[in-house]
């Protein structure tokens, strides 16, 4: 199969990856979306739940986690040489601080340092797509509704908008990221093709493409989906594909297993990290087993939260007083709202990608300047600070979860109903299977309000494998990937944080390994899994597993699903 006609694409909460599986890597676009207003309504950008306050029981249950950190922190640094720091005496001395700030200066842009590209909105357009998102301005971002169809790692159901809509979003960043790479090119458009259309988030219909993409029934669609998958979702994914973007033919798989072929082994323990979920899964010779998977929803955004919190605090020791509680961080623009403001949101990644760390041979506190612009033409507002303990602190939240905000939950739901009523339809569903527990076995979807140390979680995934011959290869295979794999010194940190909570019992294990990101320039270790995407699309057992697209509009769904999919349908 011609490489130049594969597409590959892996959807995640906060960017899209999708490209050619000739290419060296994909295209990286925001998986974000913003529609023009038709009247006055809210904008949301990230989650759909209301914000909450925080209430004594948190913070009391956080300033706990903040304190087992100060203590994993201490042993860490055990044995490690530290150099020293002027005016810093320890991480419990009364001299301790965490964060110096001067007060911001206003000073007019530099067209020549300072110059921004801001997204024109002039010319009334009605959707806006990834960076044009991003690059809109304050006043303009008030003119948009600014949505990310997917959190979690899932389709995100926005209160207020339905399903049918979410997924015109969906296929609009698509075909948006497939325009850019293969160009506009017009085709025709059947009588009964109706993906030229839009409905607004009121649900009426509008036209909004005056440069569809080119013809797609000559081209394959690779997707990568999440191992703890909604089969609702799925469906929905590869109509997009197959009824609506017309791709000749669909081939789907998990993104643990594309992670591991990535990275060129077959056999692995896959740790992925991303925005807002952790995933966790072991793969045994290209196969994902079920039981080991876990689905977490915390990563990188609550890492930045969690950041911005430290930060607003007067020192290390984080005192619970209200009197004590100053806001130290030198960025107070509308409170520094990252769930509201686009600019608030791009700064706080910008401090979490630049800063954090977990290298305990450098805690020397850092100086970190940042002008800030809100609208075009304004002033620059010149911002200075200095740090330490918190860009420590706040990596090592994914350690000690609990001091994370109450997570959003998700449920996956292990019986589909459509799924139910077509085999009751086909007379599939004999009493014995209703009632035989081995063959009602299925993945744990565990609380996801009650996270689980990224530490913990993991050997929980690995206590599900029962040979221990198989423990032994996984532990000492572990791959990180997903953005938040790129923290220095997390696969260190990790590594002594398995050897040191193994469970007595599992002395027969002898090693542990977190494998070093791969070493050629043209793979990304957040980019393994749609690497792998092309891969496992090209191996000769993936012939017979390619969805066409005339049986997927024919149906039925389930029939075709549990005999082309490379991995169970549970």
């Amino acid at each position: 199969m011609d490489p130049t006609k594969i597409v590959v694409i892996q959807p995640g909460s906060s960017y899209l990856r999708i490209g050619l599986a000739s290419d060296l890597g994909p295209m990286y676009i925001p998986n974000i979306i913003a529609w023009k207003k038709k009247g006055k309504h809210p904008h949301p950008i990230g989650d759909n739940t209301a914000t909450q306050s925080e209430s004594t029981e948190f913070i009391a249950n956080r300033m706990e986690g903040i304190n087992e950190i100060k203590d994993s922190l201490e042993f860490f640094k055990q044995g490690v040489q530290q150099p020293p720091t002027k005016g810093k005496k320890g991480m419990n001395a009364e001299e301790d601080y965490d964060v110096m700030t001067v007060q911001p200066v206003t000073v007019p842009a530099d067209p020549r340092t300072d110059a921004r590209e801001w997204t024109d909105v002039s010319h009334n357009q009605p959707v806006l797509v990834g960076e044009e998102v991003l690059k809109l301005d304050e006043k303009s971002q008030k003119m948009y509704e600014i949505y990310r169809p997917f959190r979690h790692g899932y389709i995100n159901h926005v209160a207020g908008r339905s399903l049918r809509v979410t997924c015109f979003d969906i296929q609009t960043i698509w075909e948006y990221g497939l325009t850019k790479k293969l160009g506009p090119v017009p085709r025709k458009i059947d009588d009964d093709d109706d993906s030229f259309f839009r409905p607004n988030f009121r649900g009426a219909v509008v036209s909004n493409k005056p440069q569809p993409p080119r013809d797609l029934s000559g081209y394959f669609a690779v997707l990568v989906i999440p191992d703890l998958f909604k089969k609702e979702d799925v469906k929905e994914l590869i109509s997009i594909l197959l009824r609506d973007m017309r791709f000749r033919a669909a081939f789907v798989h998990l993104e643990s297993v594309c992670a591991t072929f990535g990275a060129g082994l077959t056999t692995a323990l896959v740790v992925d990290i991303g925005d807002t979920k952790t995933s966790i899964s072991c793969v045994e010779e290209g196969i994902s087993l079920p039981l080991t998977r876990i689905h977490m929803n915390y990563g990188g955004e609550q890492i930045g939260k969690f950041l911005l919190w430290l930060l607003n605090r007067e020192d290390a020791k984080y005192a619970t007083e209200p009197e004590s509680i100053v806001n130290k961080f030198p960025f107070t623009h509308s409170a520094c709202s990252p769930s509201t403001y686009l600019s608030d949101e791009r700064l706080l990644i910008s401090l979490r990608e630049n800063l954090c760390h977990l290298n305990f041979t450098d805690t020397r506190p850092k100086n970190y300047s940042f002008k800030v612009q809100y609208n075009k033409g304004d002033s620059c507002q010149l911002h200075s600070m200095q740090a330490s303990d918190a860009l420590l602190f706040a990596p090592m939240s994914l350690l000690h979860p609990r001091v994370y905000f109450p997570l959003e939950t998700t449920t996956v739901k292990l019986v589909d109903e459509e799924d139910y009523l077509e085999e009751l339809i086909a007379g599939e569903i004999a009493k014995a299977k209703m009632t035989d527990p081995e063959t009602t076995k299925q993945p744990e979807t565990p609380d996801s309000r009650t996270p689980i140390p990224l530490d913990a979680a993991i050997l929980k995934s690995v206590a599900a494998v029962e040979r221990v011959e198989l423990r032994r290869r996984l532990v000492s295979s572990i791959i990180l990937t997903g953005g938040v794999s790129l923290t220095l010194g997390l696969i260190n940190i990790l590594e002594e944080r398995l050897i040191n909570t193994l469970p007595v019992d599992q002395d027969s294990i002898e090693k542990v390994e977190v494998l070093l990101p791969p070493t050629r320039k043209d793979i990304d270790p957040r980019f393994l899994g749609w690497r792998g995407g092309s891969v496992a699309a090209s191996l000769e057992s993936a012939r017979e597993m390619w969805i066409l697209r005339q049986e997927w509009v024919e149906g039925p769904a389930l029939s075709i699903l549990k005999e082309r999919l490379p991995f169970h349908w549970w």
